[in-house]
């Protein structure tokens, strides 16, 4: 995929490291993306996403199955620091939904930049401890928004398939569940610190799981937040 860089106002997809990215994913994105008048720059190497950032919008980093560079981290930093915004998302069992086969990538490759950020990913996915598999999304691997505390995202109701929990503090969408390895509590799936937002999921916006509850504009509340729209 070629790295054109647009005349307008246009937010970058890192494809340059490894990036698990499912292509029904990046379509449905860009289609909220444009609502709000931005494109899409793909990033196909560090020195292209590094160039990208210049009159760049926003940045979305998906699944990365390498780790970022210093430069890159620092190049991201000051990004924020001017006021883009990054918006990263992690799924630990994409790999293992209906339209992906290959190994999903490991959250340890986000801890060098999203530390840098007062965030890290938590090993292990969350999951209905409870679940009385009375309908389709009641089943264990389905989670439900427990409370939110964002000011940029919906009050809407979003059905979550197995996703990851965000260690930090700051607004968000937050779940009661139990996380593996760690039990229950109240935990962050969606968690905002300033210009950095991450995502625990990214299966609940594939096709048929997007359909669940609002999650399709909740996919429209980040597309809105990483265009910098109002």
């Amino acid at each position: 995929m070629s790295q054109i860089k647009p005349a307008g106002k246009y937010v970058v997809v890192d494809l340059s490291h490894g990036n698990l990215i499912p292509e029904q994913f990046v379509q449905s994105l860009a289609s909220r993306l444009v609502i709000y008048n931005c494109s899409v720059a793909f990033a196909t190497t560090g020195d292209g996403l590094r160039s990208l950032l210049r009159n760049a919008t926003g940045v979305v980093i998906v699944d990365p199955s390498s780790p970022y560079s210093s430069a890159s981290v620092e190049a991201l930093e000051s990004f924020t620091a001017s006021g883009g915004r990054l918006l990263v998302f992690y799924d630990p069992r994409l790999a293992n939904s209906i339209y992906i086969t290959s190994t999903p990538p490991s959250p340890v490759y986000l801890d060098g930049l999203l530390t840098q950020f007062g965030m890290v990913v938590m090993d292990g996915y969350l999951y209905n401890a409870s679940a009385a598999l009375n309908t389709p999304t009641g089943n264990w691997q389905f989670v439900s928004t427990g409370y939110i505390n964002s000011t940029e995202l919906g009050g809407g109701r979003y059905v979550f398939f197995t996703p990851a929990a965000i260690s930090g503090s700051g607004a968000g969408i937050y779940v009661d569940a139990h996380l593996l390895g760690f039990g229950a509590g109240r935990y962050a799936v969606v968690l905002q610190r300033g210009n950095v937002t991450a995502v625990g999921t990214v299966t609940s916006f594939l096709p048929d799981f997007v359909k669940l509850g609002d999650n399709l504009a909740l996919l429209g509340d980040l597309a809105r937040w990483v265009c910098g729209a109002g």
